[in-house]
């Protein structure tokens, strides 16, 4: 599996339009409702000795 992490500097690179995310998220909620896409569970990985907890989240992009 191959694991893509994007930093804040990343995403700020784009230069994304407040707007177009508002819009993203909209459409995305709005294809929920619908029953268009599937959200799938959260992840957790739990390291043994350790406190960490991560939750991982996949991401579905309908176009």
């Amino acid at each position: 599996m191959e694991i893509l992490y994007l930093s804040r500097r990343d995403i700020e690179s784009l230069n994304i339009a407040l707007r177009e995310v508002i819009d993203a998220v909209e459409k995305g909620f709005r294809l929920k409702g619908e029953g268009r896409v599937e959200l799938p569970p959260k992840l957790g990985v739990h390291p043994r000795k350790t406190r960490l907890f991560m939750q991982c989240r996949f991401i579905l992009v309908v176009k």
